[in-house]
């Protein structure tokens, strides 16, 4: 631009030196000089404000975006740290479910033995009846109550297992008002209510 500026008041000149005196000339010349000098200066400045102003709004840009990046990355952690937490925890209920199945196939497998159990004393029971006197078959038909109904109440069957001594020895009404186990006296933590005992 300043190559073409020169020239163009290079001819410039040499028009007007022909119709206008050399001092008009320089005086024209260093007015415009001025003026370019001027123009030059005040493009410079705009320049340089342009330049201030993007600088500090890319500033802005970059500290808005760092103070996202931070705010994600805390989010992140946070987030690693509630998976590890909850895997832990999966780990542990995991653990506790094993260990509440084999109860179970130990509760149901005892139920089951006790089931035959009681079947057994009645099939003998009915067996053994004929011909004996009658004071031993009612000794009998009281031990056959005594196994297969309510320890507390003697009328309900037993339907209530606790644990965790795993007797059986309750019935579903009477449950409610033990807080220990009838047979052992072992405290009652939790029970398991069984459908039909035969």
């Amino acid at each position: 631009m300043n190559l073409f500026l020169t020239l163009f008041i290079f001819l410039f000149i040499l028009v007007l030196k022909i119709s206008f005196p050399l001092s008009v000339l320089i005086t024209f010349c260093l007015y415009q000089n001025d003026q370019i000098k001027f123009m030059l200066q005040h493009h410079s400045e705009q320049q340089v404000a342009t330049f201030r102003s993007m600088e500090i709004y890319s500033h802005q840009i970059l500290t808005r975006k760092n103070e996202e990046i931070a705010k994600v990355a805390k989010k992140n952690l946070d987030l690693e740290n509630l998976l590890r937490r909850l895997e832990a925890e999966k780990r542990q209920l995991k653990g506790i479910a094993l260990e509440r199945g084999a109860m179970v196939i130990t509760l149901h497998t005892k139920l089951e033995e006790e089931k035959k159990r009681v079947r057994m004393l009645m099939e003998n029971d009915a067996e053994s009846s004929c011909g004996e006197k009658e004071e031993i078959r009612a000794e009998k038909r009281v031990r056959r109550e005594n196994n297969v109904f309510c320890s507390k109440c003697k009328t309900n069957t037993l339907g209530v297992l606790f644990l965790p001594c795993r007797h059986l020895s309750s019935c579903k009404a009477c449950n409610a008002l033990l807080q220990t186990c009838p047979i052992c006296g072992m405290a009652k933590k939790g029970i398991i209510e069984i459908q039909n005992l035969i």
